[in-house]
């Protein structure tokens, strides 16, 4: 989701909380969704972050070894701390899908 910054800067606020609360509904009707969520699901949804990740540093002139010494971890680490969110974008983009659906 890409977020506009509008010229009225009264208008922001409302924007930025209107956002929040689509993000914040979007993610309840996911948290509801029955859904079996497969190990190869999961590390395709772990593969594109990580692949976001990677293009990111790239544009800072970054290796995600570079990124990896840095923070002391290891790309097998960052790869299971990301696997909460790889499942919730999952979800996300399942509950969109049925809500297109109805």
């Amino acid at each position: 989701m890409s977020l506009w910054i509008c010229s009225d800067s009264m208008k922001l606020p409302t924007s930025l909380k209107a956002r929040k609360s689509r993000i914040q509904l979007l993610r309840q009707a996911a948290d509801t969704l029955e859904l079996e969520i497969t190990d190869e699901m999961l590390q395709k949804g772990v593969d594109e972050q990580m692949n976001v990740l990677q293009a990111q540093l790239s544009k800072q002139g970054l290796t995600l070894d570079m990124y990896c010494q840095f923070m002391k971890t290891t790309p097998e680490a960052m790869r299971e701390d990301m696997k909460p969110q790889a499942e919730m974008a999952i979800r996300c983009r399942a509950a969109i899908d049925e809500i297109v659906k109805r």
